[in-house]
Order: structure tokens, then sequence, then C-alpha cells
């Protein structure tokens, strides 16, 4: 594929979360562990479970209403798909509700195909991601991201991403002996560019 000309972005309908988990399945090890979902793909904990059924609230005519009494665990999920209408790349906020300042808060992801990885395409998801977020009244985005990952480091750098703490890796493998940098992106909500 030569680019992300031949894609079609759009935020993702109930109908799409199939896709979301078949594309997580497909994903290699090593992107699998940098996007690092509980809830994508197979069960791996008892959270996945409560999880789906918050994915679907999320994608439902209810989330409105949830959004304004409890504004927490609400996913909103944009995609990359291709023209026979595969999904290719995926990104995600999740309300996380409000912080001590009284700002909506929400944690991002993403997720692109091994095959579609270095076109551009994690570029425009994150730009769709970031609109939609503030057409949703969230104030601030954040998100984990391992230290040696530089190409997404310089993508959140790109779009204003801030390092605002490193925590220990726990993790006991040796090939995952990077840290783990907390980066947050505080949104202005009179710069929406466009509806996504």
């Amino acid at each position: 594929m030569g680019g992300n000309e031949e894609l079609l972005f759009k935020t993702l309908k109930i109908k799409d979360l199939v896709s979301v988990h078949r594309l997580y399945c497909s994903l290699s090890p090593k992107s699998e562990k940098c996007y690092n979902s509980k809830i994508y793909g197979k069960p791996k904990s008892l959270i996945w479970f409560p999880a789906q059924l918050a994915l679907i609230i999320s994608h439902s005519g209810f989330r409105n209403i949830l959004q304004k009494i409890y504004p927490k665990y609400l996913y909103f999920i944009t995609g990359a798909f291709d023209k026979s209408d595969n999904l290719v790349g995926f990104a995600h906020f999740v309300l996380h509700g409000y912080s001590l300042d009284n700002k909506l808060i929400a944690r991002v992801g993403i997720a692109v195909g091994d095959d579609f990885q270095g076109q551009g395409i994690g570029t425009q998801l994150l730009s769709n991601l970031i609109v939609l977020a503030q057409i949703n009244g969230v104030d601030k985005l954040f998100l984990d991201v391992y230290s040696n990952n530089q190409n997404a480091i310089h993508l959140y750098e790109k779009y204003g991403f801030e390092l605002v703490s490193t925590k220990e890796n726990k993790s006991h493998q040796k090939e995952d002996m990077a840290e783990i940098y907390e980066m947050e992106l505080i949104l202005n909500p009179h710069n929406v560019k466009n509806k996504v």
C-alpha cells in the first residue's frame, strides 16, 4: 500500500468493535507489547469482561447520557480502513473522569497493523483522536510509552505531548527493561479544527 491516501479514517461504530479485536490479535508480539491492552483481543484477565460491556455502551445511544453523569470508562475510537473496509489501525481514548482541578481526562492508545506501520497512519489517527477529544470536552490526554519506543515518543511530542513522569518497568523480561514514560497533552477546546 502506498501511503494513507488510499485509506478511510472514521470514528468507529458498534459494528466495528469486532474489527478492533481482530486487528489487535493480528499484531506481532513486539507491536502487541507496545500497545499492551487488557481489553482488546482475547481475554487475558477478569477486567476484559466488564471492559467489553463498557466498549458496547460507549458505542451505543447511552454514551451521551453517561458522559454527563458518569464520565468514566467510556471509549471513543477512530480507525483507518482500507478499500475493502478492513481496519488497519485504530486509536482510542477512554475517559478517566475529572482531575482534582475539575479537568476531564482521558487515556490514549494507538495500534497500527504491522504491515501498515511507518506510513503515517498513526499520525493521522492521533490527529483525528485529538479533534475527537476536543469535540467531546476532554481537557487532558495522557498515555504511557516505553522509553525505547522512539518513533512513538517522536509522534507524541510532535503533537505537543510532554513527559510528566518516568516509571519503573515492573516487567521481569529482559527485553522489557526500558522505563515507562507518562506523557500528557493539555487540550485547548477552542482550537477544534473539524469534526471526525
